[in-house]
């Protein structure tokens, strides 16, 4: 009889625990036309709004990051997080590094800060990513002027006015050997 009366309790309490659980969703707990997951009670928000029962707009929403950023929701404060790329610092990623502090230019080549990077202008006789390559007769530059053939591919730009050397943008290098251009993309 005890074990009976044991198995009632316990049966009794389940069943008003499911029912409690499964109730919670029928009060309509979640705003802005969240989706309530009965027994866990969670909301599942719809885009534009945060929080346990979607009731704080979304601080992503409205892109308070840079661009080349990703914005994440602090699921603690509600508040956002700008997560930064290379060559970008700030709150909101919005500074960008100036790379050439470091003085990464070789053999009196003139650093170019660029947004996220950097680029070298190298003296007639040294060429390279820093300038740390020179030239002899028996290796000629492979660089060609940008001024005669057409310009500068993926973004890279023209110094027309310094040597004719295409600047690639960060993640860009390249070359004519040939004839032919050969384009990489790669880290620095």
């Amino acid at each position: 009889m005890q074990r009976n009366t044991r198995l009632l309790v316990l049966l009794i309490l389940g069943l008003t625990a499911a029912a409690r659980a499964s109730s919670d969703c029928r009060h309509e707990p979640c705003q802005h036309g969240g989706v309530c997951t009965a027994g866990s009670l969670t909301c599942a928000c719809p885009q534009g709004f945060v929080g346990d029962r979607c009731e704080l707009p979304d601080p992503c929403q409205h892109s308070p990051c840079h661009p080349a950023s990703a914005c994440v929701v602090n699921s603690t404060s509600w508040g956002f997080q700008c997560l930064c790329p290379s060559g970008f610092v700030g709150d909101t990623c919005s500074i960008d590094v100036n790379e050439c502090l470091s003085a990464p230019c070789a053999n009196g080549g003139s650093c170019v800060n660029t947004e996220g990077g950097y680029s070298c202008q190298c003296p007639a006789s040294f060429e390279g990513r820093h300038c740390e390559l020179p030239l002899s007769p028996s290796r000629p530059s492979t660089a060609i002027d940008c001024r005669l053939n057409g310009g500068c591919y993926n973004g890279g730009v023209c110094s027309g006015d310094f040597d004719g050397k295409c600047r690639c943008v960060n993640g860009f290098s390249g070359e004519r050997r040939g004839g032919q251009w050969r384009m990489e993309m790669g880290m620095k």
